[in-house]
Formats: C-alpha cells, sequence, structure tokens
C-alpha cells in the first residue's frame, strides 16, 4: 500500500500492520478512515495505525476483494468463496449459497441511489434491496455470468460488466448492449470496474486495457497508448 501527500511518498507492507501484501481494494468511507480489503483479510487504518479483521472477528472468509460503505454507514465486504458480509453495529450478517446469493465468488459491489446494493458473483448479478435478493443471469439479457462490475451513471442508469468484455445497460428489467460493435473490449477480457467522470463520460478497467466508452463503440488504451500495463484493476 502506498500514500502520496504532496512530494512524500509512503510505503506500508506487512511489517507494518498490513494483513497481507495483495491489496484489492481501497476505501474512504464517511468519517475518513481507509478500508483495505486484502488477501488475508480487511484493515481499518487510522492515525497511522492498521486495525484488522478477519474470520477471527467474525468474517466468513479472509480472501477479501470487494469492499463499499453504504449510505447508512453498513460495511460490506465480498469475499472469494466465503460469500457477503454486512458488517453493522454489533453484528456481521453473512449472505451466501444458502441464504439467497447464486455464488460465494463475490466481485464488484455498488449502491444505487435508491438504496439498493448490487453484488456482482460468478454466477450472475445480484440486487438487494433490505427485504430480497433478484438475480440477473442469462435470463436477462447477460452475455455472461461471470459480472465483474456493476455502477450507476448520474442519469440514474445501471451498467453491468461481464466476463467476454461485456459492457450492459439496464432497461425495463433486461440488460443490452449500448454499442454497435458486438464486443466493448478485447474478448477474452473481464471488466472490473466502471466509473462515470464529472463530464458525463464512462470508463471501464478491464484485464486487457483502459475503454473510454462511447455509442459508436470505445476507445481502447493499453501498453501502446502509454499506459504502463494492459491488466487495469481500477
Amino acid at each position: 500500500l502506498v500514500r502520496i501527500h504532496g512530494s512524500v511518498v509512503e510505503r506500508f507492507d506487512v511489517v507494518d500492520g498490513l494483513p497481507a501484501r495483495g491489496v484489492r481494494k481501497i476505501l474512504i468511507d464517511n468519517p475518513g478512515y481507509i478500508w483495505v480489503a486484502t488477501d488475508d483479510g480487511i484493515a481499518m487504518f487510522h492515525d497511522g495505525i492498521f486495525s484488522t479483521y478477519t474470520t477471527r472477528e467474525g468474517l466468513s472468509s479472509n480472501m477479501t476483494y470487494g469492499i463499499l460503505e453504504d449510505s447508512k454507514g453498513g460495511l460490506w465486504v465480498g469475499t472469494r468463496g466465503g460469500g457477503l458480509n454486512w458488517i453493522i453495529p454489533k453484528e456481521v450478517r453473512k449472505f451466501n449459497e444458502s441464504n439467497g446469493l447464486p455464488s460465494n465468488l463475490i466481485g464488484g459491489l455498488h449502491e444505487d441511489s435508491m438504496g439498493n446494493i448490487w453484488i456482482c458473483t460468478a454466477e450472475g448479478l445480484v440486487k438487494w434491496d433490505g427485504k430480497k435478493m433478484t438475480v440477473y443471469n442469462e435470463k436477462h439479457g447477460l452475455p455472461s455470468r461471470i459480472v465483474g462490475a456493476v455502477y450507476e451513471d448520474s442519469r440514474k442508469t445501471i451498467w453491468a460488466g461481464t466476463m467476454g468484455g461485456q459492457i450492459l445497460m439496464l432497461k425495463d428489467g433486461r440488460f443490452t448492449n449500448l454499442f454497435e460493435k458486438p464486443r466493448a473490449a478485447p474478448p477474452n477480457s473481464m471488466i472490473r470496474q466502471i466509473y462515470e467522470t464529472r463530464s458525463g463520460m464512462l470508463w471501464a478497467a478491464t484485464s486487457e486495457g483502459l475503454l473510454k466508452l462511447k455509442r459508436g463503440g470505445y476507445d481502447l488504451y493499453t501498453k501502446k497508448e502509454g499506459l504502463s500495463g494492459d491488466s487495469v484493476l481500477s
């Protein structure tokens, strides 16, 4: 983990209290604490100290991947094999294949403007409305059940990115491909994150480069265009 402040570069490793060197996601919560999802649990960084949370503190798995703070202050932690954890005061609530999730392999997480939590899994995209889970898969237009990214843009449109480089928008209960081209990325790529800039431009991080999305297709940025590598995480 690296923190850059002005011209000062600080590096944090396992010897400094980081649970593992494999960092998957970073979150700054509403009070300003930094949360890090790693291959050996999550950690909260505050005042130069890491506080770790693992299976000993109630997580379903230490292989954490996605992390999200919802609008009510709850912390959601997705894992690779242990399902989803919802950390609320004095309780860790667990979601897995036994109580509604189609898969225990969790990818990206997102809260939309209505307070719904969207969960990317290896067996479809899930919407949790606080009471029930709705699973979206090929029956709803997804070309692959492996979903890596989900995002709501400023127009309140839900976007999903899947294995195979597909990026789709949700309309009338079904996902459709916005683009004229059959794919929005190289065919073997995985969509890892979708983000909208202040100007309204959508970008997607993929395993094969960075995409700038537009109705006619996309612009793909790779090492050829100056990136340090083709695999983009966020």
